[in-house]
């Protein structure tokens, strides 16, 4: 993506095909394996809030027909009704020349289109990274990191949806373990799997292998990894093209989520780690396609030159959300933050 020296600007459905569907594509487009975006399920058209309805199917339904002309009519399921909300949220940046070629940078300010077009690719990755860190940290009370490393607090993720579901009750204690800061030995991590597994609802328990997954963090992930090595169990293990293992336990994949133990560790300054036993696609994030910055709320991504400033200007405009579709088929264990 060129930009030469005219405007760059990308409508609200143009950004939302080319840089947000892609990220929770099952295949994301930079070729390297960045994590489980691909595994939310993706709500395109959440302008501020949209009921979520939970249909949960029951049986029971037969009965002895007796001398009664009388027909007893039993529900086959309940509803209940949840929604889930997008914030708006914006990225901006900007570049001045002036500043960025002084020194031996001087004899390049002929390519300045170049630096230009990295700015921006650095621009739509960092766009990505915080989407990616929200969609499973965000908290809207929290500080921001003092480092300035991580954006933790534009709109709400999984991790803080779970909080709630677990503090009232919708997932109860017993779908719950708590796992210790520091390093995790083969054996442990095997362990968490095991104890996630054997904390399985019924529900959730009855479904077959393939309609669930763990979700887990750096350390479980190659642990058991290297647990099923030590004991014999490498033949169980299969690889992507991309190099990473496929594991699975039961039958049921183990995912790698590469961005939770850094920014864990950011947030509580000590080594830790999560793990997630679900439905696969139970995660939800919502945006709205149509919505954006500039005179009709509709450019997404704008990129100009400000002739009053003397600067590249870079403005970036979305929705965001998240949710849980079935909270209650979860089982989770995590370390405290």
């Amino acid at each position: 993506m060129s930009l030469a020296t005219q405007r760059l600007v990308v409508n609200a459905q143009a950004y939302y095909d080319l840089i947000i569907h892609p990220s929770f594509a099952d295949l994301v487009p930079d070729g390297a394996y960045s994590g489980t975006l691909g595994e939310f399920t993706v709500m395109d058209d959440v302008t501020s809030k949209k009921r979520i309805i939970d249909a949960v199917a029951k049986g029971n339904v037969f009965k002895r027909r007796d001398a009664s002309c009388k027909i007893d009519f039993t529900p086959v399921g309940k509803l209940t009704h949840r929604s889930i909300e997008t914030d708006r949220i914006y990225g901006a940046t900007m570049q001045c020349d002036n500043e960025f070629y002084t020194g031996c940078l001087t004899d390049f300010i002929n390519q300045s289109e170049t630096f230009r077009n990295y700015i921006l690719t650095f621009f739509k990755d960092a766009c990505k990274a915080d989407t990616a860190v929200n969609s499973y940290f965000g908290d809207i009370g929290r500080a921001a990191d003092s480092t300035g490393t991580y954006n933790w607090n534009s709109f709400d993720g999984i991790f803080k949806k779970y909080a709630q579901y677990i503090a009232d009750g919708t997932i109860p204690s017993g779908q719950t373990f708590s796992i210790a800061s520091g390093a995790v030995s083969n054996s442990t991590a095997y362990n968490y799997l095991v104890s996630a597994f054997n904390a399985q609802p019924v529900l959730l328990k009855q479904l077959t292998p393939d309609m669930k997954a763990y979700y887990v963090s750096n350390d479980i992930f190659w642990g058991y990894h290297d647990y099923l090595v030590s004991t014999g169990g490498a033949y169980n293990i299969r690889y992507y093209t991309d190099g990473i293992p496929d594991l699975r336990f039961k039958g049921i994949r183990v995912l790698l989520e590469p961005t939770w133990s850094p920014v864990i560790y950011s947030l509580t300054g000590s080594q830790g780690n999560a793990c997630i036993l679900t439905l696969r696609g139970n995660f939800l994030f919502a945006t709205d396609k149509t919505y954006g910055g500039g005179a009709n709320n509709d450019q997404a991504l704008r990129v100009w030159f400000s002739e009053d400033e003397e600067v590249w200007k870079y403005v970036m405009h979305m929705k965001a959300g998240t949710e849980i579709m079935r909270p209650d088929l979860t089982v989770i264990g995590t370390t405290s933050w």
